[in-house]
């Protein structure tokens, strides 16, 4: 979905995302689907296991200058260091920790580690060859894509990931529809659908309040206009059927177990069917495929489309249908 939204002629898919060659960075910040920007800077691609000669790296490839003319002001830049790798978790703090105490003295403090306020990080990967490729994030370069996300819970749906989900259903999101989210959070789902397809009338439906709290802020920022409902959704009537169902299912967490997530899905469909039109679809972020699927048969639904978001975190977005009698 990224790649296809970049018009420049460089790019390419690789195992991690997206890469591409760009002038116009303004282009990639208004693409809503990618979660960070990392850099790669030049005579800095990858280094040695090793955190004098990964600072020696760092530091011979002028990697200041290269902050100069990308930053207003000049140097000291503060910097932390993030490595990604197999060893565990006092030996990756303790690289960090060389590399970073022989950086400052490389370049008499023009970079200088810092636990907060940094404008820098220094991303290590560990690659196939036991060696670190080197990106470069900013956090000075601003983002002001989800700017109406103010407000959010500890389970709230990352906004590119919602935006990501939707452009993935996209072809079936209808104009003008009527849509409700059962679960609704923070509202982000229902926000970032209305701004990738207008829709008419929202309703979003939360059993915790504070949630419903929070989505009326964010959809205020976002200029919205959502209906949002502190309720059980299974206690929710409506006088007319929705065109749509959207949400962000519950997942099995400290509050609630796998057999509490099952049976919410057993009632979710049974009552869903009820409130959604005959030629409507359901479309479901999920982290919980196996109870998704042990469901089909029992309530006549038929799977539309099928998208793994994140194998590590083991996210899908389903578009379903109940299967006409």
């Amino acid at each position: 979905i990224t790649l296809d939204a970049i018009n420049e002629k460089k790019k390419k898919p690789f195992n991690a995302g997206v890469m591409v060659r760009t002038s116009d960075l303004n282009e990639i910040l208004e693409l809503r689907t990618f979660q960070e920007l990392l850099f790669v800077v030049p005579n800095m691609r990858t280094c040695k296991n090793d955190p004098v000669e990964a600072a020696k790296t760092v530091v011979e490839s002028k990697f200041i200058f290269y902050l100069e003319e990308r930053h207003t002001g000049k140097a000291p830049f503060y910097f932390r260091i993030e490595v990604k790798s197999r060893m565990d978790l006092s030996k990756k703090s303790a690289f960090a920790k060389k590399m970073a105490a022989e950086i400052e003295r490389r370049t008499s403090r023009s970079l200088i580690n810092s636990t907060s306020n940094y404008e820098i990080e220094l991303r290590l990967i560990e690659n196939n060859q036991g060696e670190f490729n080197i990106l470069v994030k900013f956090y000075t370069l601003k983002d002001d894509r989800f700017s109406y996300r103010r407000e959010s819970t500890a389970q709230s749906l990352k906004p590119m990931n919602a935006a990501l989900a939707c452009e993935l259903v996209k072809e079936y999101l209808k104009e003008d529809a009527t849509i409700l989210d059962p679960f609704c959070g923070v509202g982000t789902l229902l926000i970032e659908r209305h701004k990738l397809v207008k829709a008419n009338t929202m309703y979003g439906i939360d059993l915790s309040g504070e949630a419903i709290d929070k989505a009326r802020i964010n959809t205020e920022l976002a200029r919205q206009i959502i209906h949002y409902i502190n309720k059980d959704f299974f206690q929710f009537e409506h006088e007319y059927q929705f065109d749509e169902i959207i949400t962000d299912m519950p997942f099995v967490t400290g509050r609630k177990s796998e057999n509490e997530i099952r049976e919410l899905y057993d009632r979710f469909f049974a009552r869903s069917a009820k409130l959604l039109k005959q030629d409507g679809y359901i479309i479901i972020y999920s982290h919980n495929k196996e109870f998704l699927k042990s469901l089909f048969v029992k309530h006549n639904i038929v799977v539309e489309k099928e998208y793994e978001i994140s194998m590590k975190e083991g996210t899908y977005v389903y578009v379903l249908r109940y299967r006409n009698l």
